[in-house]
């Protein structure tokens, strides 16, 4: 088929551009999700250790500080670690870092970035070797949408903790985000060469091969990912995609089947299933497919192009009529309105796609108006199909076919299958 949509080139700042979701902008960083400060028992002594309770001044009796402790850190409530900031109590210059950083988690829990940051932020000045923090904030500065100060942290991360395959893993991520793919692939690398098991950095490895067009290793990466987890979906669907890159339909194919019997309502790997199959030319799987996708999502714009590509090319032209209405309604009712698409990180092999789902290409926008067009035409609408000639060349000027068509049409020559 004329039309096939090919895949992305990737390699924006932004991720790559058919990453779907953009809740979650990255995987989780890898060991962040709270601080791992000082443990309670280790506070609590700290407090016992550097004199006797009594002969400290405090209005706080031991059981009250020991269950402000408790909720600072086991319960993450920030007001419990702020009355411990404020309490005059015997803490070392570590402790009351630790209670900062505590104090951020609990904040950044909360949805206060701001707070924890600035939490973060004074725990780092009072102990600048509580070096945990450079991780917790980095992942606070990647997931806002700051990957440069992010990379920097986890910098300072590996510098104090070289052995520790978190900071690789996400300065990898912040690397990938700087559209730095080449440096991410060597944070990913190291990082399995600290934790072989480590199924997503090999996954994210792939990735980032793969946004270079480095195919074949990130095919190598995808298959070392799913060693290492088979019900790895987003390593099925990228595999699958480089695999169809790589001519290799049928694994892609096997793929694909394989992702979506995991997640039997993935949209992306639906659609993406159907396209396998035009490329092999199997329009009868590829049109059931589409309407599969239809199914999870009926306004998805790409299953009804190519859905309606696909009638198009079997001669069924209602149908094709149907689809192709559809798509340049929806296209013109809102040129930036995004397809309800399913979060998670998968390659989209269209061109209608941007960071967050699907949108409606100029490209293939153009070549709707154009198949449009000649099913008119060979209705004998010559007025309609003049207009949706006119519109495709609008859209696509280096659309071959429509001059002749168009002249065709004004000369009112009908066409035939």
């Amino acid at each position: 088929m004329s039309d096939g949509l090919d895949e992305q080139e990737a390699g924006k700042g932004k991720l790559l551009p058919a990453w779907s979701g953009q809740t979650k902008f990255f995987p989780q960083p890898r060991g962040t999700s709270r601080p791992t400060m000082m443990a309670v028992s280790l506070i609590a002594i700290a407090v016992l250790t550097a004199g006797a309770y009594a002969a400290t001044p405090t209005p706080l009796d031991q059981a009250h500080v020991d269950a402000l402790i408790a909720d600072c850190e086991v319960q993450q409530k920030a007001d419990a670690c702020t009355e411990l900031l404020t309490a005059r109590l015997p803490f070392k210059k570590q402790q009351i870092a630790s209670i900062y950083a505590l104090r951020g988690s609990a904040r950044q829990s909360a949805g206060d970035l701001k707070g924890a940051l600035e939490d973060y932020d004074q725990a780092l000045r009072v102990e600048p070797k509580l070096t945990q923090v450079y991780l917790t904030r980095g992942a606070l500065y990647l997931n806002g949408g700051e990957p440069q100060k992010a990379a920097d942290d986890f910098g300072r991360f590996i510098n104090a903790s070289p052995g520790a395959s978190e900071g690789y893993y996400n300065r990898g991520l912040a690397f990938r985000a700087l559209n730095r793919c080449g440096r991410a692939v060597s944070d990913f690398q190291q990082t399995l060469k600290l934790d072989e098991r480590f199924a997503e950095a090999a996954y994210q490895k792939g990735v980032c091969e793969h946004a270079l067009s480095q195919l074949e290793q990130a095919m190598a990466s995808y298959d070392l990912a799913l060693s290492i987890r088979p019900d790895f979906v987003d390593a099925l669907v990228n595999r699958g995609a480089a695999g169809l890159k790589l001519g290799r339909a049928v694994k892609a194919e096997q793929d694909f089947k394989e992702a979506l019997s995991l997640n039997p309502k993935n949209l992306l790997v639906s659609y993406n299933l159907g396209r396998v199959y035009v490329d092999l030319g199997r329009l009868d799987d590829a049109i059931e497919q589409f309407s599969q996708t239809l199914l999870i999502e009926p306004a998805h714009r790409l299953a009804l192009y190519n859905r309606g590509i696909a009638y198009f090319e079997q001669k069924k032209g209602e149908q094709a009529l149907a689809d192709l209405d559809a798509v340049i309604r929806m296209s013109e009712a809102n040129a930036s309105q995004l397809n309800g698409s399913p979060t998670g990180i998968n390659y989209d092999l269209s061109d209608f796609s941007s960071q967050n789902g699907v949108l409606a290409s100029e490209a293939a926008l153009a070549s709707a108006y154009l198949k449009r067009g000649m099913l008119y035409h060979l209705n004998g609408s010559f007025d309609l199909a003049i207009a949706d000639y006119d519109k495709a060349a609008k859209f696509n000027p280096d659309l071959k076919d429509t001059a002749p068509l168009r002249g065709k049409a004004q000369r009112l020559e009908k066409l035939t299958w």
